[in-house]
């Protein structure tokens, strides 16, 4: 089954701002727990725990861009010349702030809180370091979460959240005044977490017919098992337990007309929907490609786009957390789709360029495209970049 949707770990994985990761979590060996489509709504019915989230949630990316500041990290050629940096888009100047000197190979990557600038890398035995730098005098305090081989994805106003998303899914959550790592508590075969709507997690859980006695290590058993498995897309309300059900569809795909399985990725929300890649998958690839949506709540499923077979999911580029438009590359270039007005249209850059992918929408109707090889970066506004002008204003290397 597919991944549903890319991970965010700190703050800029999804926008691949960094080439690094960290190391790679323990094989699970334990069976996994899955709940069964029979059982599952009984047991989250009668769960007693929970817990409540400080405020609204967000991506962990979104904290990177605060007041037309995009805080960022410039990689040098070595890991002690690695340096954190302030862009500020209204003077269209570069800061350097701090260098991170003991930041190395296992780097996960950092977010901007308040006059706060945290860190995260893993030491040689795999305990999670989060570094807590003040913006204002330079102090620092180091916490160690213990092993905890997670991906950082969301914030709140108080906790970083931590996942891993596989059959056997799970979450922990530090609390960014006090450095306290906690367990969270989380629904029935819970597989994956989507996206988050003010205290709400979208997720995806698995529902078998029978609790499953074996691992995914052993496919082909497993294999046979999920045949008659489902997923669900559900909202789901920590502080009550609550679960609100988006849709449900077997745990492979729907099978189309000539008995393909349809392929499912989320790819994220917008003025009140959610947006899906579908496409059929045949023995040569994709067919019937599009881009569907419907309301928060799974009604009023509708066809948004048509794409190209060739070009697989399209990928988000957001602006607070919401997608601004969808990105599919072309033979010509790259194609766009705007939610929004329902727009498409292929921008096509010089001829023998490579045209640039933007990377990150602004609040001001502006794109920022990706960093030079020499630290600096172009500002376009959208209505240049579709027309394929790329020259913009460009922000020098500090």
């Amino acid at each position: 089954m597919n991944k549903k949707t890319g991970l965010l770990p700190l703050l800029t994985l999804a926008i691949c701002l960094s080439a690094c990761t960290p190391a790679a979590p323990e094989t699970q060996t334990e069976a996994p727990v899955t709940a069964t489509a029979e059982t599952a709504a009984a047991a989250d019915s009668t769960r007693t725990e929970t817990f409540t989230v400080a405020g609204n949630l967000q991506e962990v990316s979104d904290a990177n861009l605060q007041d037309g500041i995009l805080y960022t990290v410039w990689f040098g050629d070595t890991p002690e010349d690695t340096t954190f940096v302030q862009v500020d888009l209204n003077t269209e100047q570069q800061i350097p702030l701090c260098k991170l000197e003991d930041w190395g190979a296992s780097y996960v990557g950092w977010l901007v809180k308040g006059d706060s600038f945290y860190y995260l890398i893993y030491d040689e035995d795999g305990n999670a370091i989060l570094h807590n730098r003040s913006l204002k005098d330079g102090s620092e305090t180091v916490w160690t979460l213990a092993a905890n081989q997670q991906y950082p994805a969301y914030l709140d106003d108080r906790y970083l959240y931590f996942s891993r998303e596989d059959y056997n899914a799970a979450m922990k959550r530090v609390d960014l005044t006090t450095g306290m790592l906690e367990d969270l508590p989380l629904p029935a075969g819970t597989s994956g977490f989507q996206d988050v709507e003010g205290g709400r997690f979208l997720i995806t859980r698995n529902l078998a017919p029978a609790t499953l006695q074996v691992s995914p290590m052993e496919s082909e058993e497993y294999d046979a098992l999920m045949q008659n498995a489902e997923v669900e897309y559900c909202w789901w309300d920590p502080a009550t337990g609550a679960l609100e059900r988006v849709l449900r569809e077997p745990y492979y795909g729907e099978m189309d007309a000539q008995g393909n399985r349809i392929n499912r990725i989320y790819l994220g929300k917008a003025d009140g929907k959610l947006y899906f890649y579908r496409a059929s998958v045949t023995d040569t690839g994709m067919s019937n490609s599009r881009v569907e949506r419907c309301a928060l709540d799974g009604s009023q499923m509708e066809t948004a786009f048509t794409v190209s077979d060739g070009g697989g999911a399209p990928s988000a580029l957001k602006r607070e957390g919401e997608i601004h438009w969808l990105l599919q590359p072309s033979p010509n270039g790259v194609m766009v789709y705007l939610p929004a007005t329902g727009e498409v249209q292929e921008v096509t850059g010089p001829a023998g360029n490579t045209l640039p992918w933007a990377e990150r929408s602004l609040p001001d109707g502006k794109l920022l495209l990706p960093r030079q090889e020499d630290g600096s970066w172009t500002v376009v506004s959208e209505e240049d970049y579709l027309a394929g002008n790329f020259t913009g204003t460009t922000i020098p290397a500090p």
